[in-house]
């Protein structure tokens, strides 16, 4: 039996949780989640609790503790196996506690508490650790004071002598859970499971700290061994550092280092043994969530490729045929090739040849899926399509309620009528059933990949195949014939019968200007002038024209959700919209920011009208794209282009008063480098020349001035 610590920190209410895997064979392991709750003087908040476990969904659990205690992850490294989570009772952080968790050896972990309290009177926090298996764990027993018994041998969990655990008064039931807390031992006879807590009382301006081993210890293990624990994790800490590296007057730092954080916990282990029979770590969008989403983690990578490009690979890699670990084709969600765009902004952040030459096979393959020239064996959820259009069943492109798909459909969206997300319904397709309608959004992708993969190949000094001309050509023709309406300046979705445009449409009918799918420079403009002046507002992108008879306000539809703003923010920097592109960027890392202010977590979109957060509050992974957006402007080091920009050689000095690169690209393409802060850089492009100021966070921008490669000189 192989036992040892896999860590799945996951933010659920005013949970997180690690891992201890017994089995990895087969996927059993226990969850190990800390719950906490807080008293100050008169304010105190009881709730009923509900553990989301992996792979189960909501378990209930009887015993109750404070709904008002947020949970914010501050660190993680996977490679030290080191994380650290704050516990919050108020939004100012007066009174917290720091849980600091790091691998002590292959069976222990080891566990500092710190709680902290800046105000005038005493703070009485209680806290315990939830400890309950996994359905994999499938006979497992609560034994003796500090034992969970699994069916293949012993795996222990203890805390210091103070500690005492809570089993189930009825033997014949399944475990649960169960709790370690601190305080005398309680009883009743009428429930089944009880959980008592005991107080920590903190005074005013006090900080404490308490040392927890879980694992397979004695009683006396943290007593004894106190000296060496502080000493292991003194070492810890010393090697543990922060890739992203704010600056000191970034207002963006904070929810950023968050966001990045979650990004790097975001996996659930096992979500099920479906993957060659082993139990794998798939990134998710959000760690609560049992589903492998595509085109989330693809967006998951891209952000991922801004600070660890080994996991950015690694998502890009789990979800491509042709890969070690790769888990296609069970995958879920909107088939939408964000894989392809990650892998090249991830190209484009290290201008490292070997990912390509590691990733391009999948990469290749998943074009062809994606663009109906091979069948999603044992998932169909591309049809096979000869007309360049690309058609899913019941039109899903990501944009859930999108009005056209709902059109598409025949019947609205039940999921979203029954929430009250619409204030009135959409009209739907006349013969109120599921018709075959092409998507102008995924055709537009799959032509934008096709462009990239042609890119990646004379990046690789290699042929591209003659597919992706034919998929461009055919695509692109097909858009401009049965897709554009000069009327709306959008690429319709397409009904196939009769081949004519549904009557609606939305921001994701623009994404042709991403793929650079435009006729001429005149519809270029149209669609430019459409994105800037529709769906541009002070909080960032909306994804409907609210000037159009059919807007409603839903769940998607009518909202400000990320996901489309770094695409389109590319794509004006292919464009030399500048300006624009940097008025795009600041829209939502401040709009993010304004609610990370209020409270440390990762809302999946935000209200039209206030910009305030809302839907699900962990769902980080299609909100990855604000670290790739603030990089571009605040973080030192970091050379930004647009999607047809091609660098062969970038060259950053420690210093930052030198940059060296050779790019290919169109004329007019823009770029943005962050340097030294309020600095005259002299920029020398194929020896023309230019001076630009730096802000206050050390960004330029300027235009490359002709197509093919330039060399291009920074130096300040």
């Amino acid at each position: 039996m192989k036992k040892n610590w896999k860590w799945n920190p996951f933010v659920q209410h005013v949970r997180a949780a690690a891992q201890a895997v017994v089995d990895d064979r087969k996927g059993a392991c226990i969850e190990v989640i800390p719950v906490c709750g807080c008293m100050l003087g008169d304010k105190l908040k009881l709730g009923e609790v509900y553990a989301e476990i992996p792979g189960q969904g909501p378990q209930r659990l009887e015993h109750y503790l404070f709904r008002r205690i947020l949970v914010n992850e501050t660190e993680y490294d996977g490679n030290l196996n080191y994380w650290k989570i704050e516990f919050l009772f108020d939004m100012r952080g007066d009174n917290c506690i720091t849980a600091e968790f790091m691998q002590f050896s292959a069976t222990k972990m080891l566990v500092k508490l710190t709680a902290c309290n800046k105000t005038d009177e005493p703070a009485k926090w209680l806290f315990s650790f939830l400890i309950t298996p996994n359905r994999l764990l499938e006979t497992a027993k609560l034994t003796s004071k500090y034992v969970i018994l699994p069916e293949n041998g012993k795996f222990g969990f203890a805390g210091d002598r103070e500690w005492f655990n809570t089993p189930p008064l009825n033997t014949s039931s399944t475990p649960t859970g169960m709790l370690f807390e601190w305080g005398p031992p309680h009883r009743a006879d009428n429930r089944e499971f009880i959980n008592f807590f005991d107080e920590w009382i903190v005074p005013p301006g006090g900080t404490e700290s308490r040392w927890v081993v879980l694992g397979e210890v004695e009683d006396d293990f943290v007593t004894a061994n106190l000296a060496i624990l502080k000493e292991y994790f003194d070492s810890v800490k010393k090697r543990y550092s922060q890739p992203l590296a704010p600056q000191a007057n970034d207002p963006f730092k904070d929810g950023i280092i968050h966001l990045a954080n979650q990004l790097k916990v975001n996996r659930c282990y096992p979500p099920s043994v479906k993957y060659k029979g082993t139990p794998t770590a798939i990134f998710t969008p959000t760690p609560t969530m049992d589903i492998e989403y595509f085109w989330d983690a693809g967006f998951t990578a891209a952000g991922l490729s801004v600070f660890s490009p080994e996991l950015s690979e690694e998502c890009i890699a789990q979800y491509l045929p042709m890969q070690a670990n790769t888990i296609f084709p069970n995958i879920e969600g909107a088939k939408v090739l964000i894989q392809v765009l990650a892998a090249w902004e991830l190209y484009q952040q290290t201008v490292d040849k070997q990912i390509l030459v590691r990733l391009y096979p999948g990469l290749h393959e998943i074009l062809l899926y994606a663009s109906g020239r091979k069948p999603w064996t044992g998932n169909p959820d591309l049809q096979l399509d000869f007309d360049g259009l690309m058609t899913p069943p019941g039109g899903g492109s990501g944009l859930d309620d999108a009005p056209a798909q709902v059109w598409t459909r025949g019947y609205g969206v039940d999921w979203a009528r029954q929430n009250c997300y619409w204030q009135k319904p959409f009209a739907v397709n006349p013969t109120g059933k599921l018709i075959s309608t092409s998507s102008s959004n995924m055709t537009a992708f799959v032509i934008l990949s096709a462009k990239l993969l042609k890119r990646i190949c004379s990046v690789l000094e290699q042929d591209a195949p003659p597919v992706y001309d034919e998929i461009i050509e055919k695509s692109e023709s097909a858009l401009q014939k049965y897709s554009w309406r000069p009327e709306t300046g959008h690429f319709h979705w397409v009904e196939n019968a009769a081949k004519k445009p549904v009557p609606y449409y939305d921001l994701g009918c623009l994404c042709p200007l991403t793929s650079g799918t435009y006729a001429n420079e005149t519809q270029k403009e149209i669609m430019l002038e459409k994105l800037l002046s529709i769906y541009m507002t002070r909080y960032g992108l909306t994804t409907l024209d609210r000037n159009a008879p059919f807007f409603r306000t839903g769940y998607y539809c009518g909202t400000i959700w990320l996901a489309f703003h770094w695409t389109f923010w590319k794509s004006l920097l292919d464009c030399g919209k500048l300006d624009e592109a940097a008025t795009l960027a600041n829209s939502i890392l401040y709009t993010y920011a304004l609610n990370y202010q209020e409270a440390p977590i990762c809302y999946e979109l935000f209200d039209l009208e206030s910009g305030r957060g809302w839907g699900n509050f962990h769902f980080s992974g299609l909100g990855s794209i604000v670290v790739n957006l603030w990089a571009a402007y605040r973080k030192p080091g970091t050379v930004s282009f647009g999607f047809f920009a091609t660098p062969h050689e970038i060259v950053v000095a420690d210093n930052l008063g030198l940059v060296e690169m050779t790019v290919s690209a169109q004329p007019g393409a823009g770029c943005v480098a962050v340097l030294r802060p309020d600095t005259a850089y002299q920029i020398t492009m194929n020896h023309k020349s230019l001076t630009l100021n730096s802000d206050q966070y050390g960004m330029i921008s300027f235009k490359l001035p002709e197509e093919g490669k330039v060399s291009i000189a920074i130096a300040g």
